[in-house]
């Protein structure tokens, strides 16, 4: 039996955490139903001229979004509340809930929660 975890509207379809290396960008594929992948590339920018911490997303194409953690350096666990619209995944809205952990230098542990929105 496969475990279910749903919150409301919102179905929890995959869980990962990762342990970023050297500060490389982090690449996730997930699959469709209809036999694509949706890329999702995750990097981390350091800006000396604006000081906020941010989150940027751009669109590469229909398949791969590019998303930027920009002036994720604090030495305390960053992440976001309200969740982030993805595009769609399964003909279901998608959304990202994460966490980053820092770690020793420029390594860090990050929890990605990425959910579908069912019904209203």
């Amino acid at each position: 039996m496969e475990i279910e975890i749903k919150l409301g509207n919102y179905e929890l379809v995959h869980s990962i955490s990762v342990i970023q290396i050297e500060n490389l960008p982090i690449q996730i594929k997930l699959p469709d139903t209809f036999g694509e992948l949706y890329v999702l590339t995750f990097q981390f920018i350091k800006d000396e001229i604006k000081k906020e911490t941010v989150t940027r997303t751009t669109t590469l194409d229909r398949l791969h979004l590019k998303i930027d953690f920009v002036n994720f350096n604090s030495p305390e666990q960053i992440g976001n509340t309200k969740l982030l619209d993805l595009g769609s995944l399964h003909n279901y809205p998608l959304f990202l809930n994460y966490r980053v952990t820092p770690l020793i230098g420029t390594t860090r542990t990050i929890l990605f929660n990425f959910y579908i929105r069912k019904g209203a």
